[in-house]
C-alpha cells in the first residue's frame, strides 16, 4: 500500500488523527505524512482541522473519502487503547517516502520561502513602481526595531544610489539560477523573504539600495531577525516554511533560532547542499538557486542533485 492508502485506511475508522498518531499507525515519519495529508486535503479526500487538544487532526471527508479508502464506515469502531484513548491501527513497516523529497507548494499564500542575499549586486537592477516593505508586514514595535537597526548599519553597509527590486538587485549564482521562477512564484502569492547583510530581512519585491556588507547576526542584536521571521509568519498565517541556505552559514544560524512552534507553521525545513568542500562561493549558491527554482516549479524529488552533482540535506525545523 502507498502512504496515501495507509493514511486513508487509518482514518477509515472514523476517529480523527493528528500527524503524530498517523506516524505511529503507519510507520512513516510525521513530516512525510504531513505532506501526504496535505495532498489528500487538496484532492478533497481529507479534511484538516483544529482538534480538541489544539493540534491539527485529519479526518476523511464524507463518504467519497471512505469509498476511496475501501472501507465501510459501520465496519470500523475504535477500541480501547492501553493508555485509555482510541486504538491506532497496527504499526506497519513500509518502505518510507523518499527522505529528501520536498513536496510542491499546495497553498502559495501560506508558504514562506527564505533565501540568503548574495555578495554580488547588480548596480543596474530595475525598480518597481509599487513600493512595498517588510516593515509594513510586522508589528509596529518590531518594525521600529528593524528600521532603527538598518539606520545603525547604514554607514558600515555603504548604502548608496537609487533603489531596485531586492531579488533583482542580488545578482550572485543563487539568483541567476533562480531568476526565471521568481515572477510566477510571487504572482501565485508565495511569500519570499531575503535575509540581508545591510537591511536585515527584506521582501523579495522590496526596493533596496546598493550596499556591501556580509550578513552577521551580531549586527541585528537580541535575535531581531528570528523574531521578525516568526512575527511575519504569524501575521501572514504561514503554514509551510522552506528555507534555503548553506548549513554552516550565519543565515542558517538565524533561521534555526526562529521559534516556529509559537506560530501557525506546521512544517518548516532548512534545505542545504551537501558535499561541496571548497565550493562555498560558486557551487553552493548555484545549488541553492537551482534547488529553490525546482521547488517553486514542481517540488524537489528524492535524489535531486544540482548540475554540479551536489545532493541536498533537508533539516527539520518544526
Amino acid at each position: 500500500m502507498s502512504a496515501a492508502d495507509q493514511v486513508m485506511s487509518a482514518l477509515a475508522a472514523g476517529e480523527p488523527l493528528d500527524d503524530d498518531q498517523l506516524a505511529e499507525a503507519t510507520g512513516y515519519d510525521r513530516h512525510q505524512l504531513n505532506a501526504v495529508c496535505r495532498r489528500l486535503e487538496a484532492q478533497g479526500l481529507v479534511e484538516r482541522r483544529l482538534g480538541p487538544a489544539g493540534k491539527i487532526v485529519n479526518a476523511l471527508r464524507g463518504e467519497a473519502g471512505r469509498a476511496v479508502a475501501g472501507h465501510r464506515p459501520e465496519a470500523h469502531r475504535p477500541v480501547p487503547h492501553e493508555m485509555g484513548s482510541a486504538a491506532l491501527p497496527a504499526r506497519r513497516a513500509p518502505a518510507p517516502l523518499p527522505p529528501r523529497e520536498v513536496a510542491a507548494v499546495l497553498e502559495p499564500r501560506r508558504t514562506l520561502v527564505i533565501l540568503p542575499c548574495s555578495a554580488r549586486k547588480d548596480e543596474d537592477a530595475p525598480a518597481l513602481d509599487r513600493l512595498v516593505s517588510i516593515l509594513d508586514g510586522l508589528n509596529s514595535e518590531l518594525a521600529h526595531e528593524l528600521a532603527a537597526a538598518r539606520s545603525r548599519n547604514r554607514e558600515a553597509a555603504g548604502v548608496t544610489g537609487p533603489v531596485a527590486t531586492a531579488w533583482r538587485r542580488n545578482a550572485g549564482h543563487l539568483y541567476t539560477a533562480l531568476a526565471e521562477a521568481v515572477p510566477d512564484a510571487l504572482a501565485s502569492g508565495i511569500h519570499l523573504l531575503i535575509i540581508s547583510g545591510g537591511l536585515g530581512v527584506v521582501l523579495a519585491e522590496e526596493q533596496i539600495p546598493m550596499y556591501n556588507l556580509r550578513f552577521s547576526p551580531g549586527r541585528w542584536p537580541e535575535d531581531l531577525i528570528p523574531r521578525c521571521l516568526a512575527d511575519y509568519a504569524v501575521r501572514h498565517q504561514i503554514r509551510d516554511v522552506r528555507a534555503f541556505a548553506g548549513a554552516a552559514t550565519s543565515y542558517a544560524q538565524v533561521i534555526r533560532r526562529v521559534h516556529w512552534k509559537a506560530t501557525a507553521v506546521e512544517d518548516a525545513v532548512l534545505i542545504s547542499p551537501a558535499g561541496a568542500a571548497g565550493g562555498a562561493q560558486v557551487l553552493v549558491p548555484r545549488a541553492l538557486g537551482q534547488a529553490a527554482h525546482r521547488f517553486l516549479a514542481s517540488g524537489l524529488p528524492a535524489g535531486w542533485r544540482s548540475t554540479d552533482g551536489l545532493p541536498l540535506e533537508v533539516e527539520t525545523l518544526r
